[in-house]
């Protein structure tokens, strides 16, 4: 049985009575490229910072590689790593190489 990298289930995000995320649920395989697209102000870098167990969800559930990001960081933060707010793409490579 595999397991999955992302499993996001109706997660909400609010900031000052203003709904950022609204009911997300997503399922990533292990090995699956993804990426978040949107405008300034969509929700992507709150959903990272809910990944990354740096800010809590109002309400849903969020599991990376079977542990909740919020309760276990350390053992968590040993197996992930990203750079937020910051470009570092490289121009010359696809899209899959740079991630």
């Amino acid at each position: 049985m595999n397991k999955n990298s992302i499993c996001l289930k109706n997660i909400d995000k609010s900031y000052n009575n203003k709904k950022v995320l609204d009911s997300i649920s997503l399922t990533l395989q292990p090995g699956t490229t993804f990426g978040l697209i949107g405008l300034n102000g969509a929700g992507k870098t709150t959903l990272i910072r809910i990944l990354l167990g740096l800010v809590n969800a109002d309400s849903g559930t969020c599991n990376i590689l079977d542990m909740d990001p919020a309760e276990h960081k350390k053992q968590f933060y040993q197996l992930v790593g990203v750079v937020l707010e910051h470009n570092a793409f490289f121009g010359d490579l696809p899209i899959q190489e740079n991630l």
